[in-house]
């Protein structure tokens, strides 16, 4: 993704809107039929959805300290960790990996 279209989007806060579905994700309301608050139970569209909103943080977060900081200050952080501890599915965890890599390179006030 260019740097452009990052900036486009963050002008349009995807920030928000795709920490309000790691939300929903961590508490089963993806749909109705999830109910769990775990990612064990979740179905193959919850975790491709999940996957794609972490792959897409992922790309906003590479060499755009602005989109670290805006995910940092929407709670998005603790979603990705709660994540990481529920989610046993290799592509959402390899997604969260990159992500929390491209958080961390070059951002102080993140890194644990």
């Amino acid at each position: 993704m260019s740097d452009i279209w990052k900036l486009k989007l963050l002008d349009m806060n995807i920030i928000v809107s795709f920490v309000a579905l790691l939300k929903r994700g961590h508490t089963g309301e993806f749909s109705s039929v999830s109910s769990s608050t775990n990612y064990l139970t979740t179905t193959c569209v919850e975790i491709q959805l999940l996957e794609n909103v972490v792959a897409g943080f992922a790309c906003l977060t590479l060499r755009n300290l602005d989109a670290v900081s805006t995910i940092h200050a929407h709670g998005g952080i603790d979603e990705i960790l709660k994540i990481m501890r529920s989610c046993d599915y290799a592509k959402v965890l390899r997604q969260c990996c990159i992500l929390v890599r491209n958080m961390a390179v070059r951002n102080v006030d993140v890194k644990v």
